[in-house]
């Protein structure tokens, strides 16, 4: 995965840093396919993907929006570096911090 060695090259991140966006992209991949394209990944891909994350895997809120964070930083990235050429994230930037904002006092 070129785009993970260049943001590690490029970004002075701590080992446990670059094992978590490591992680965070390999989740991702299983369960959207590893075969998809930067420019597949949609506002329903993204939604489902939470879905699964919180109802099926059982993680918390908290985590999701861990795992948020790592994909918008790299999709920002990849945009900022010519890797793909979408002027936005699907989604992702709405859902940040959204579901930590919802909860109840």
């Amino acid at each position: 995965m070129n785009l993970l060695k260049d943001i590690f090259l490029v970004r002075l991140l701590r080992v446990a840093t670059e094992w978590s966006y490591r992680k965070v992209l390999k989740t991702f991949l299983k369960f959207s396919g590893a075969a998809i394209s930067p420019a597949n990944v949609d506002d329903r891909l993204v939604l489902n993907w939470r879905r699964h994350v919180i109802s099926v895997e059982g993680l918390t809120k908290t985590t999701w929006n861990n795992k948020l964070t790592h994909m918008i930083a790299l999709f920002n990235f990849a945009i900022e570096e010519g890797y793909i050429r979408q002027l936005k994230i699907p989604l992702m930037e709405r859902l940040h911090g959204q579901m930590l904002s919802e909860r109840k006092p």
